[in-house]
């Protein structure tokens, strides 16, 4: 860069700065490399070439990273006038250079020679120049005559040829194990191979060996030729040949064991035959190698089996041995037979062959148990037969084994059970134990006796039985429900009699174990009443209560299934029943002193929440005489008493305002007014009037009255009753709220519609709002004897 400032000379403030960029190169220089061109041949590398430069300067040559040293330089008047813009002969008297390098320690191939020119002055670089070239030093070439193919027998012949324009030797190696060879005259190679050297380089290009192979292994094997310079003992060129050696042939044959045998002897016999007389035989059995092999003469495998040798290296090629086979499993085996070089180790011959083994008969029964056995112990006996030498039973219960079982002298089963084996391998052939099924789960349970031998473990017989297990008797028993339609939970009540302590019972819906409210009670009924199940010193409280919260449930079908169990989690006894859930719902009745007397406890556990309680009426004559249901006050309270919600009802026959307001005045006074002791305290439903047809109609007080004074007259009931702190509610039927009451007046009070469809599952098609649906006057359900009204309510 060069650049100018300017500046105030008094402040020596900066004014202005320029800068400008230029390129500087002191020198001009060019260089170039006559030789070596592409290519060098010898040990010997001529260097020449010239370098002009219009500065005073020397060279550095480098072959890679080597250094030449004794470089010359000489005048070149062809270059001093040839290349101009370069120096002249002040800067340049002797531009040309050369020098021979000895490169006989570099390998033969691509190498770079590198020409640096300094600066005389500064002794720094100016510039430089590189070329490649290949480097061959000699040329060299070789053949390998033998071994051709693949080798038979225990003898080498090597054999072949090297020429090369070096002076060399020869070292020859078989699978890297070097091999001593004979150099050789060979007249036909030195007059037959040309550019490769001559006689001079060559006296004797020829190598052979005879190699002894005897001691190698069959396999595959590379001869490898590497030819050395003698001046740099370097390798200048290898040639390789692969073959295969397999010097003897042999065969072998199996006589036995053929197929199925018996027994536990078995005979192992056959032959081998090979061209070598450095041979074993080794058998195996599985993986067990067998002892104890004899060797026999064989004179029809001798002279029978041509082209594997003879009686000098096969005198005795039979073989054959007695193995004892007691300690195989029975079934299928190997016999191999392994022909092994004695010198190499190495394998020369394998035969195989397979077997089935059945050494053994065995059978066996179980006398005990069977069918249906009770108690915590049981009792498992039978017997077993078996021509095995040593065997023993093992027991198992639900394949669990078991402690090892007695055994005693069975006569029975000795002379009545033939073909396997007698008193000799049987002396005791019964077997017989208790085994301990506290923990076992009451149901089917498999005995399995397995006959087993004890030299080789194997199973020789199974028998399987199975019986059914009640460790404990006992009986689940429900009272109630009987019916099927609940909503937001359903209440079991019965008993339990079992004869284990600690027994309990379990809810499942749908075969899904769930949490539920278990209260147990005390029932003398069922303890003096029940026997065979245990008696009050395991069941103190036989009685419970069951409540199962039903409101996670989808509408529609469920099974209900209560369990009796264990401790340990058997099944003593079971109970299901299959209800009809409906969320969002309750269930409930309305009744009067018609119904008669109720068993408000039978319809809590049949599903029933609520109730509406007839309070009173008005007689359909002339005089309105106001009645009391005489049912009144024992139907709120015991239905109260049983868990279930009430309300009241009143049957109208007001025909004007002040009448209703009389009949709700009325109502006030039997349950209590707010603040007051009375019935009212059991009440937490609405307080309803009843309108409808008389049972005089058409001759009913009211029965004829207009629209307009029957909705006056509800109006007074319905205002009286809400003034006085309670929920009104107005009772009618479809019919009736449609064409006998003007609902647009009466719109801000409840609904208790009756319309009546005799299903829950079959919905009115009332579109006006209701909180309670009357759908069946014929209903049925335990705890109420007859017909009784039954009814829906929407979040009562």
């Amino acid at each position: 860069f060069l650049k100018v400032t300017i500046k105030d000379a008094n402040t020596n403030e900066i004014l202005q700065t320029k800068e400008k960029q230029f390129n500087l190169k002191k020198y001009k220089t060019k260089t170039h490399i006559d030789y070596p061109k592409n290519s060098s041949l010898g040990e010997l590398l001529y260097i020449q070439g010239w370098v002009m430069t219009t500065a005073e300067n020397y060279v550095k040559i480098h072959i890679d990273d080597k250094e030449v040293t004794n470089i010359e330089r000489y005048a070149r008047n062809d270059v001093i006038k040839g290349v101009t813009g370069y120096g002249d002969t002040t800067t340049n008297p002797t531009p040309g250079y050369k020098t021979n390098f000895d490169v006989s320690e570099l390998s033969n191939g691509k190498h770079t020679i590198k020409v640096e020119t300094y600066s005389s002055k500064t002794n720094k670089v100016i510039e430089t120049y590189s070329e490649s070239f290949n480097l061959t030093k000699h040329k060299t070439t070789s053949y390998i005559d033998s071994p051709t193919g693949n080798i038979k027998g225990d003898k080498l012949k090597v054999k072949g040829w090297v020429m090369s324009t070096a002076n060399t030797y020869v070292k020859v190696s078989l699978n890297g194990n070097e091999i001593e060879v004979n150099r050789t005259i060979r007249n036909d190679v030195i007059n037959g191979v040309t550019g490769y050297g001559d006689i001079n380089t060559n006296p004797k290009p020829g190598f052979e060996a005879n190699y002894d192979l005897s001691n190698l292994k069959d396999g595959n094997y590379t001869l490898k030729v590497d030819v050395y310079s003698s001046k740099t003992n370097k390798i200048i060129h290898s040639q390789s040949k692969s073959f295969s050696i397999n010097k003897y042939k042999t065969t072998s044959y199996i006589d036995s064991p053929v197929g199925d045998t018996t027994g536990y002897k078995i005979k192992i016999k056959g032959w081998t035959m090979s061209t070598t007389k450095d041979k074993r035989v080794e058998i195996k059995v599985d993986s067990n190698v067998v002892e104890g092999i004899e060797y026999k003469t064989r004179n029809d495998v001798i002279n029978g089996v041509t082209g594997y040798g003879d009686i000098t290296t096969n005198p005795t090629p039979g073989f054959e041995v007695i193995y004892d086979a007691s300690y195989l499993k029975n079934g299928t085996h190997n016999v191999t037979i392994r022909v092994i070089n004695t010198k190499t180790e190495e394998l020369l011959s394998e035969t195989k062959t397979t077997f089935k083994i059945n050494k053994y008969k065995a059978t066996s029964y179980i006398d005990k148990p069977t069918g249906k056995t009770y108690g915590t112990n049981i009792e498992i006996s039978g017997w077993s037969m078996t021509t095995a030498l040593e065997h023993k039973v093992d027991i198992y219960i639900n394949n669990k084994i078991q402690p090892a079982p007695n055994y005693k002298v069975r006569n029975d089963v000795i002379n009545g059970v033939t073909g396997y084996g007698d008193i000799t391998t049987n002396p005791t052939p019964g077997f017989y134990g208790n085994y301990d099924v506290s923990t076992l789960l009451d149901g089917k349970v498999v005995v399995k006796i397995n006959v087993v031998d004890t030299r080789t473990n194997e199973v020789l017989n199974t028998k399987s039985q199975t019986f059914t297990l009640q460790k404990y008797k006992g009986k689940l028993y429900i009272d109630q429900p009987q019916t099927s339609n609940f909503s937001k939970s359903v209440t079991f009540v019965g008993w339990e009699m079992s004869q284990t302590p600690d027994s309990v019972v379990e809810s499942y819906v749908d075969g899904n174990k769930v949490n539920s409210t278990n209260t147990r009670i005390e029932r003398p009924d069922v303890i003096s009443g029940v026997t065979g199940y245990g008696d009050i010193s395991v069941n103190p409280k036989p009685g419970f209560e069951n409540k199962i919260n039903l409101t996670s449930l989808s509408n529609g079908r469920h099974t209900i299934t209560l369990k009796l169990k264990t401790k340990y989690g058997d099944i003593i006894d079971s109970y299901s029943k299959v209800i009809h859930v409906y969320n969002n719902i309750s269930f409930g009745v309305d009744v009067s002193q018609y119904n008669g007397t109720l068993d408000w406890n039978s319809l809590k556990y049949n599903g029933v929440t609520f109730a509406i309680v007839r309070a009173g009426y008005r007689g359909y004559g002339t005089n309105g005489t106001l009645v009391t249901d005489s049912k009144l006050s024992e139907n709120v309270i015991r239905a109260h008493n049983a868990g279930i919600k009430v309300g009241v009802y009143f049957f109208t026959q007001a025909t004007s305002y002040d009448e209703g307001v009389e009949e709700a005045n009325y109502v006030l006074n039997l349950i209590g007014r707010k603040g007051q002791d009375g019935l009212n305290k059991y009440i937490t439903l609405p307080i309803v009037i009843d309108s409808e047809n008389s049972t005089g109609y058409p001759h009913g007080r009211a029965d004829m009255i207009t629209n307009a004074a029957r909705t006056s007259a509800l109006s007074g009931f319905l205002t009286t009753i809400q003034n006085a702190g309670y929920k009104p509610m107005i009772y009618a039927s479809k019919f009736w709220f449609r064409d006998r009451l003007n609902m647009l007046l009466l719109n801000n009070y409840s609904v208790w519609l009756a319309h009546y469809t005799y299903s829950v599952d079959i919905q009115s098609d009332y579109t006006g709002m209701y909180e309670i649906w009357q759908y069946s006057n014929a209903g049925s359900i335990p705890g109420a004897s007859g017909a009784i009204d039954l009814d829906i309510g929407y979040g009562i």
